[in-house]
């Protein structure tokens, strides 16, 4: 029989998403803590569309879940709404992008390779080379002149580019020049027959796009005298060409910029309020604790232990006792990722199971020792306003501790609230 402890490990893998199909280990927690289900939401918002593209942009933390709930709002997507089914197309972005050195036409490009690949594997779309190498000759040509080797369909750019980062921007210029026909190519020559297409396969509701990781974009400054950074000159002074496509889109971004001052001009650029993943609240903003919090943490974390081999709520204790379980559920601040890490922290510190108090105390003690070593000056300030009020400030560095998980955004339907990560400790001893 496989051990337990490593069975345990496996399963609290904390940076694997889980696949739509993953119905024993998935915990649909967001109605029952009374705050809104975005994957309702996300597909009301492409199901009610119509004819009329939509564009939805989708923040949280790292660790929350949001590409979990992306493959679900996919797959509902696909399965159909209300009886109208959908073509899905996910672009997992770090796979495809060199997320250090983005713009929008690198987005839009990878975006239209995973259509065509999509399009042709899934939904057995005829999509002849000759066609696709006439849509964007003068990059074939570019890329023959480049020594870039990429085969029978210039499509296939997109495997080799980031082998050769010195070209980037010679290839971005000829891209910038070639978009405007490129997007009337795929508009006309590749999404309207591909509605065609799939509206003969029972499929009505058209192509729905997913961009993730895009959250996962580093924050930098641009050097220009409006002090404008790389995210904003993405989704903002380059939003155009995110909505260049005919066809319904969905994209992540850094939580930084969906709580910063461009949250409104996000909207208006992209038509539509911007969705949140809130880590989970154990404690409601007065700082009661909340019941409901804790029963879906303690679900999220039974159903994993109920998933390894010989384990389960009644089988082998993986704690001493429920009060030391308790203790490391609430020392993760809700944040499920967290829970992961915590949990193969403390088995890497035994040789059996189950975990003893003393155990997790020195693990909390070295978390807390690694996350405060990241701190920098001025951070202690910010940290210790945000935990007196609850509420963000007006320091840059509240958005520096925000995209690093120093800080946890809670929500509810009224309103946002923020927390230090319960691994700093107490705030006055930092």
């Amino acid at each position: 029989m496989p051990d337990l402890a490593d069975e345990l490990y496996r399963q609290f893998d904390p940076v694997r998403p889980l696949a739509a199909d993953e119905t024993a280990l998935y915990v649909d927690w967001q109605r029952s803590v009374g705050i809104e289900d975005v994957k309702d939401t996300l597909v009301n918002a492409f199901g009610r569309g119509g004819d009329q593209n939509s564009w939805r942009l989708f923040t949280g933390h790292r660790g929350v879940g949001k590409t979990t709930e992306l493959f679900r709002v996919g797959q509902r997507l696909t399965d159909g709404v209300r009886g109208t089914r959908f073509f899905v197309s996910m672009l997992r972005g770090e796979e495809w992008l060199d997320l250090d050195d983005i713009r929008a036409e690198d987005v839009t490009f990878q975006l239209i390779r995973q259509l065509v690949t999509d399009l042709v594997e899934r939904a057995g779309m005829s999509f002849k080379a000759e066609e696709a190498k006439g849509w964007g000759q003068r990059i074939w040509d570019w890329a023959k002149q480049a020594g870039i080797q990429i085969g029978p369909d210039w499509l296939r750019l997109s495997f080799t580019l980031k082998d050769f980062p010195g070209k980037r921007d010679e290839f971005r210029e000829l891209l910038r020049g070639q978009l405007p026909s490129l997007f009337d190519n795929v508009n006309q020559r590749l999404l309207a027959p591909a509605r065609e297409h799939l509206a003969g396969q029972g499929i009505q509701g058209g192509v729905v796009a997913i961009v993730d990781d895009l959250d996962k974009i580093p924050v930098r400054m641009l050097g220009d005298a409006q002090g404008t950074t790389n995210h904003e000159q993405l989704f903002l002074h380059e939003g155009k060409l995110l909505r260049s496509l005919q066809c319904d889109a969905l994209y992540t971004i850094p939580i930084e910029l969906a709580y910063s001052r461009a949250q409104n001009e996000l909207v208006n650029t992209f038509g539509g309020r911007i969705l949140s993943l809130p880590v989970i609240a154990l404690r409601d903003q007065a700082g009661r604790d909340s019941a409901d919090g804790m029963a879906v943490l303690r679900a999220i974390y039974d159903r994993r232990v109920g998933s390894a081999a010989g384990a389960g709520p009644a089988g082998s204790p993986v704690f001493a006792d429920d009060a030391v379980l308790q203790e490391a559920l609430r020392s993760t601040g809700g944040h499920v990722r967290s829970l992961c890490i915590l949990v193969r922290e403390l088995i890497d510190q035994i040789d059996a199971l189950p975990i003893g108090r003393d155990v997790l105390e020195r693990g909390l003690r070295r978390l807390a020792r690694d996350m405060r070593r990241g701190l920098q000056p001025g951070d202690r300030e910010v940290l210790a306003a945000v935990a007196a009020a609850g509420r963000d400030c007006d320091d840059p560095a509240f958005f520096h501790l925000l995209r690093r998980g120093y800080l946890l955004a809670y929500q509810d339907d009224t309103s946002d609230w923020y927390q230090p990560h319960p691994w700093l400790g107490p705030i006055d001893e930092l």
